[in-house]
């Protein structure tokens, strides 16, 4: 800033190196954006420099070459894999790695299939091991803009990032999972890349069924995966086992896991679908899972005029249900007999605190029981679905034993629908 000079009795402020200052730091600003392209620019052009030339190579040296490519690329996988189970926090970025090999980016032809594998095991192993306990909240824009305290906004900057690689890593298991129902795969073809990675990506998302179904977007991959037991790939086997692949202390020990990947493995994808839905049924306390599970059953169901495989309807026989408000009184006769056997602890505890614990544990049994009436509502619509069409003598069994397991619990207006869904049956046979 200069010192201002006298001109006619006045005084006037010179500006002018303020603003040569603005525009010599904007010039650097530009300079170091222009820098940091170039520098990024050549990182993408190195990155396309560096994949061998394989013309000019004999078999012998191009077994050598994807020997030692693959060996490289699975110690690059572990390692990063390693690094973000062991400080997820700290080493998030490193999601971009691992999605970029599994997305097949500046790979060799030579091994990007089995790199790609390879890393989208990795990944939903990784997922598995640091999602959090509990459902992400998703910031608003109003929420990015309040202030926070300073772990407060690192702890939600690292959910947010982790919650857009998930999100990245689903819709890429589901795109190319979907690619099963395309007419261009040869099904009959085991040797398939793509019904390979097909069938891949729809086991890892059974695996995140099975031990995240408390996590976001759980309904979206029951979603898919019901869509995914219809696709008509009975004799196509992966190649490529999830066994689980469990991170050790140092990445050679890593590498040995990963390096089972390659010895096959047989398995049918609907076989690991009904696998997760029926850990999914048998495992979940709060049933709301459970609702989404049996509500994508029913659509497909309804969808497809009943012509779904006998054992995806005979996962429903593992939901976790004792009791439903059948009349819609149940929940308030309930809650009645506990508040009156509460009332002895009135005495020995805060009036205040009993009536609070007392709401708090009626509104929770009342919702959790409303949900299974929901639940067996439509199960029971699904029973009576299959029952009316019968369009295969196979799905008889799941719905009998299901009859026969949940018959306490159904609903008086439907004993009639039954009986003569029955009768008829008997007729028939």
């Amino acid at each position: 800033m200069l010192l201002p000079i006298k001109i006619g009795g006045k005084l006037i402020n010179r500006v002018k190196m303020d603003v040569e200052e603005e525009e010599e730091e904007d010039g650097e600003v530009e300079e170091k954006m222009d820098m940091k392209l170039k520098i990024e620019e050549n990182e993408k052009e190195l990155g396309k420099a560096s994949l061998p030339n394989l013309t000019n190579l004999d078999d012998q040296q191009l077994k050598e070459l994807y020997t030692k490519l693959v060996e490289e690329a699975k110690i690059k996988i572990a390692t990063n894999a390693e690094l973000i189970i062991a400080d997820p926090n700290e080493n998030i970025s490193k999601f971009r790695i691992l999605l970029k090999m599994a997305f097949g980016e500046d790979l060799t032809p030579l091994i990007r299939e089995d790199i790609q594998k390879l890393s989208t095991a990795t990944l939903s192993e990784v997922f598995v091991n640091i999602l959090p306990g509990y459902k992400i909240h998703t910031l608003t824009e109003v929420e990015k803009g309040q202030k926070m305290k300073k772990e407060t906004k690192r702890l939600a900057s690292f959910e947010q990032l982790l919650l857009q690689y998930y999100v990245k890593y689903l819709k890429f298991c589901e795109k190319t999972a979907n690619k099963l129902f395309s007419t261009k795969i040869d099904h009959q073809n085991n040797l398939s890349f793509s019904a390979q990675f097909g069938i891949l990506c729809g086991k890892c998302l059974c695996l995140l069924l099975e031990k995240c179904s408390h996590f976001n977007y759980a309904s979206n991959i029951i979603s898919c995966l019901a869509r995914l037991s219809l696709c008509k790939c009975k004799n196509l086997i992966s190649f490529l086992p999830l066994s689980h692949i469990f991170f050790a202390s140092n990445p050679g020990e890593i590498l040995n896991h990963l390096v089972c990947v390659d010895q096959g493995w047989g398995g049918l994808l609907l076989d690991s679908i009904c696998s997760a839905f029926s850990t999914m049924f048998a495992d979940d306390c709060s049933l709301q899972i459970s609702l989404n599970g049996v509500k994508a059953i029913s659509k497909l169901v309804e969808k497809k005029k009943a012509y779904v495989p006998a054992q995806l309807i005979s996962t429903l026989l593992f939901l976790n249900i004792k009791e439903i408000d059948r009349d819609g009184t149940e929940a308030k006769r309930l809650k009645k007999e506990k508040l009156i056997k509460k009332k002895q602890l009135d005495k020995q505890i805060g009036k205040l605190e009993n009536e609070l614990l007392e709401a708090i544990e009626s509104k929770t049994f009342s919702t959790k029981l409303q949900i299974s009436t929901q639940i067996m509502h439509n199960v029971f619509l699904i029973y009576f679905k299959i029952l009316k069409r019968m369009p295969q003598t196979e799905l008889l069994s799941p719905v009998l034993q299901g009859l026969s397991k949940f018959v306490h619990l159904i609903s008086i207006d439907f004993y009639d629908d039954l009986m003569q869904h029955l009768g008829r049956l008997v007729e028939q046979k």
